[in-house]
């Protein structure tokens, strides 16, 4: 075999091996599932209400997910117990007048968005209300990376800074 060979086959399997390393993650931690903007009217049931963050006023990382009762998935934060509580079986109503009142604590917040959480077969079954800031503050006004894997029904979510605000907030802090 030639040194051209060599090397074309040794790249093809570190190639093989990434992508069956990237597929076995994804088996791992389960689908993703999508978020669209959505008109909070369409709500109706009962919610868990799921209250992420707001640990203190300036606490960026904080979003509300209402979970849809009476359905096969269940909501999990992957996070501490300590990042979240939750409040059980809520009328829509209430659940979003709620949602809204926790995301407004930071002083930069400006505005919610309320965004609906699909299945994989694009049936709706929650939805997160998410603090947007004054542009100023942090350069975008949506700071969250907040995403949905569904594995077993269970619907493991995961919040975090974008890259920029983290970056932002860790000069603010004297970091």
């Amino acid at each position: 075999m030639e040194r051209s060979e060599i090397v074309g086959v040794f790249l093809l399997t570190v190639l093989l091996f990434a992508a069956g390393v990237l597929v076995a993650k994804s088996l791992v931690r389960g689908t993703k599932l999508r978020t669209l903007p959505v008109e909070q009217t369409e709500m109706t049931g009962h919610y868990t209400l799921i209250l992420y963050g707001g640990t203190h006023s300036n606490d960026l990382e904080t979003v509300t997910v209402l979970d849809k009762e009476d359905d096969q998935y269940v909501f999990e934060p992957h996070a501490p117990e300590f990042r979240f509580r939750t409040e059980k079986k809520m009328p829509a109503q209430l659940a979003v007048e709620k949602a809204e009142e926790f995301v407004r604590k930071h002083p930069s917040f400006q505005r919610h968005q309320t965004r609906k959480i699909l299945d994989d077969k694009g049936v709706t079954i929650g939805y997160e209300i998410r603090p947007l800031y004054l542009p100023e503050a942090f350069g975008v006004p949506d700071v969250l990376d907040i995403s949905y894997m569904l594995k077993d029904n269970k619907v493991s979510v995961y919040v975090k800074l974008t890259p920029s605000a983290e970056k932002i907030q860790n000069q603010q802090s004297g970091q």
